[in-house]
């Protein structure tokens, strides 16, 4: 695998970003890619019987190569081979990868009854670090250039995603409001949040701005709270530019009293060093020592 990755080893897969510790396998070493051993019960499981034609040209065995049909005529060296569109081969991959999750787990004896799929769920181990998707994200997810708009809200793909506080506006660089929004949308295609960032520093998490209905007599409990939302943004915003604006200068009071003049204090010579016994200080010793240069 590690042809998939080998783009994302200065980043994503670098030792401290999303995992403390990554060790590449050998190359060439196949009994230390675990992972390829369920890919093998895949391929040639679920694959072969339900992908019909799918298979490797090199494969040794003719079972597992693609399926050909032989053209005789005159060249007695032309063969037909099916196509797939891409969205066709996604498809079919994903099929395949729902059947296989959904089969039994291959150990019934500490799983019974249970999938792949359930015991994934179920028993994932409970010391595993929560997953940043802020920073995963970044690498994995869809990224759009987008601004900050009214210093509250940015625009991705038609919908508006809010700053949570606007004190985030200082992480910003001077005069410059141009972000990129990293996002993964859901299984049924929304996208309830995004995370922004400006030339690689992560800024803040977006989430989406609800519409209410303006009409009071009309609003729902779901209005009144997304009301509430944007209320509450404006309320703290204003709070800011009240707290940082720019005071009027103010005139100090001529009652001051005036600083009290410093103590004179006179300096009194140390005492010469015994070395220093005979050295006269009005001799400019330096002009003497060019003369004779």
């Amino acid at each position: 695998m590690s042809h998939l990755v080998n783009n994302f080893a200065d980043g994503l897969i670098r030792a401290g970003v999303v995992f403390p510790f990554v060790r590449w396998c050998n190359p060439g070493n196949s009994q230390e890619k675990r992972a390829e051993h369920f890919n093998r019960v895949k391929k040639y499981g679920v694959e072969k019987r339900s992908q019909v034609g799918i298979g490797r040209w090199y494969a040794r065995l003719e079972a597992n190569r693609p399926k050909e049909e032989k053209v005789y005529d005159e060249f007695n060296n032309t063969y037909k081979e099916a196509t797939y569109t891409y969205e066709q081969l996604v498809a079919d991959d994903i099929r395949a990868i729902r059947e296989y999750n959904n089969q039994l787990h291959p150990n019934q004896k500490l799983y019974p009854g249970l999938t792949r799929w359930e015991v994934l769920c179920r028993y994932q181990n409970p010391n595993l670090a929560p997953v940043d998707k802020a920073l995963l994200y970044r690498f994995i997810g869809e990224e759009v250039r987008t601004s900050i708009r009214r210093s509250k809200y940015c625009r991705v793909h038609y919908e508006d995603y809010a700053l949570p506080s606007p004190e985030l506006i200082g992480r910003l660089a001077p005069n410059d409001y141009a972000v990129e929004a990293y996002y993964l949308p859901d299984e049924q295609g929304n996208v309830p949040e995004v995370y922004i960032y400006q030339h690689g520093a992560y800024i803040a998490t977006c989430c989406r701005i609800e519409a209410y209905n303006e009409a009071t007599a009309e609003q729902t409990d779901k209005d009144r709270e997304a009301y509430a939302e944007q209320a509450k943004y404006n309320a703290q915003f204003d709070a800011m530019i009240a707290r940082e604006k720019i005071r009027r200068v103010r005139l100090l009071p001529g009652d001051i009293p005036a600083h009290e003049e410093p103590e004179i204090v006179e300096a009194i010579p140390a005492a010469l060093p015994e070395a220093a016994e005979g050295f006269d200080f009005g001799i400019d010793y330096a002009a003497l020592a060019k003369q004779e240069l």
